[in-house]
C-alpha cells in the first residue's frame, strides 16, 4: 500500500508526499511543468519594492525542459528552463504560450472552457 500525502497550510507538500511520487517510475517525464501561487500583495526587499518574481525549475538527470508559472500580485510569469542541445525549440514553446494567453484570458472573461 503506498503511503498517503499530507498536505501542510498554504498548500505546501511535506516530505511523504514526495516519497510516494519517488515510487513510481519516471522514465515517461521528460518536461515537469508547476504552477506557484504568489503572494498577491507587494512585498518588499530591504527597503525596496519587489517590481518582478521569476521562476525556475532546474533541469537534471533526463529532465531537460521545465516550466514554472507563478503568480505576483497582478501578474503571471512563466518561467521556462531547458537545454538547448536537447530541445533546440524552446523559443518556439515560449512563443506557443504567449500565443495562447489572450485566448485563455478571453475564455475566463466570459465564464466558458477554452476547448
Amino acid at each position: 500500500m503506498l503511503p498517503v500525502p499530507h498536505f501542510r497550510a498554504r498548500g505546501q507538500v511535506d516530505a511523504p508526499f514526495f516519497r510516494m511520487a519517488a515510487y513510481y517510475p519516471q522514465r515517461a517525464v521528460t518536461a515537469p511543468a508547476t504552477n506557484i501561487p504568489g503572494p498577491r500583495q507587494r512585498l518588499a526587499m530591504g527597503g525596496r519594492s519587489v517590481v518582478e518574481l521569476w521562476p525556475c525549475i532546474p533541469i537534471a538527470l533526463r529532465m531537460r525542459t521545465t516550466v514554472a508559472i507563478l503568480s505576483y500580485g497582478d501578474q503571471l510569469t512563466f518561467g521556462i528552463t531547458g537545454d538547448y542541445d536537447t530541445t533546440p525549440d524552446l523559443d518556439a514553446l515560449a512563443g506557443q504560450i504567449a500565443a495562447e494567453i489572450p485566448v485563455l484570458l478571453a475564455h475566463a472573461r466570459r465564464g466558458g472552457s477554452p476547448d
